[in-house]
């Protein structure tokens, strides 16, 4: 073997030894450290065996001073002065021998200890990494679902679930049946009524944990931050009234009679967007474009320090009764 092929082996032998580490880093810094915790134990027990003879000799030297105090008798050989010099001298010395004696068990249980927490922490930090993965391949797994429902129909998307093979002909034709199905069991959703709802968020609505603050960027962050809230609750619920959402994000009381709000079915079936339109002091914009960097320049410079009106566009309906009647049906089409 030439010496090239022998430098090239020891480079792609380090790399796999690198690569192994990094993988299996925190197992091995866990295993490290509880071998460390073994090592303590068993320094703690030597240590504990030279402690007695330290002591001993201590005891013995501080005799030896009483016995040469007493045997001064008085006189000016050997002071009481003297003597507490060499007692200090000799605790001192015992305290120096015990804490070199200590000195291991201590290090290595430190030691150990940190490399249990460090593992502990890189295992904790690889889990929601993968955890977050597994979340957004969710929720584009659930969107996908959701398009094949809403432009096949759900016998359709139910084959392909299964793995079925189905041809164009058979495509087309579960389309044509769902749209004429759609069209049939919920004309009512076409025109479906909406209402504004007006806030102010102000001192006196939202002053003692409601998040007001004088500062334009805290209630700036405060909106933005509710609704980003709100529209994550609406994913997970289902559905979500205003008077909700005044309670939860601004703790304020409700302010709207009857269960008006927004929907967004679980099973894919159809959704709102939630819709808050915003008083910036230049002109009512949409939370989208509020949320910006530069819809928060323009409310720095141009909005009212006394509050913030914000409009709440929800359905005029019964939002629980008809997310029950999209469960129930498990079919709706997406209206805009």
């Amino acid at each position: 073997m030439s010496f090239k092929g022998i430098i090239l082996g020891i480079k792609i032998a380090g790399k796999n030894v690198a690569s192994f580490t990094k993988r299996y880093l925190p197992q091995i810094m866990v295993g490290a450290g509880v071998c460390g915790f073994v090592g303590t134990a068993v320094a703690s027990g030597k240590a504990a065996l030279k402690t007695k003879d330290i002591l001993d000799k201590k005891d013995e030297q501080i005799k030896t001073i009483d016995a040469a105090l007493q045997a001064a008798n008085g006189d000016n050989t050997y002071t009481e002065e003297d003597h507490k010099n060499d007692i200090k001298i000799v605790k001192t010395q015992t305290a120096v021998k015990l804490a070199k004696t200590f000195a291991l068990p201590v290090t290595l249980g430190a030691a150990s200890t940190a490399l249990v927490l460090g593992g502990h922490h890189i295992l904790g930090r690889r889990a929601a990494v993968a955890l977050s993965a597994a979340y957004e391949a969710q929720k584009k797994l659930y969107s996908y679902d959701k398009n094949v429902v809403a432009q096949l129909g759900e016998e359709t998307a139910a084959k392909l679930r299964d793995g079925l093979k189905i041809d164009k002909e058979t495509v087309a034709e579960e389309m044509k049946k769902a749209e004429e199905k759609a069209e049939k069991d919920w004309p009512e959703e076409k025109q479906k009524a909406w209402m504004d709802v007006p806030f102010l968020f102000d001192s006196v609505s939202c002053g003692f944990g409601g998040g007001w603050h004088e500062s334009a960027y805290s209630r700036w962050c405060k909106i933005k931050n509710a609704y980003q809230a709100s529209c994550d609750r609406l994913q997970v619920n289902g559905h979500m009234s205003v008077n909700e959402v005044l309670w939860s994000e601004f703790s304020h009381s409700s302010v709207t009679d009857g269960d008006h709000g927004w929907i967004c079915d679980p099973h894919g079936y159809g959704t709102d967007e939630m819709q808050w339109i915003i008083d910036a002091g230049y002109g009512d914009i949409p939370i989208q474009e509020f949320i910006t960097e530069r819809g928060y320049a323009e409310y720095a410079e141009k909005g009212d320090d006394d509050g913030t009106w914000i409009t709440f566009k929800v359905r005029s309906g019964d939002i629980s009764k008809l997310y029950n009647k999209i469960n129930d049906r498990k079919r709706a089409k997406i209206y805009r």
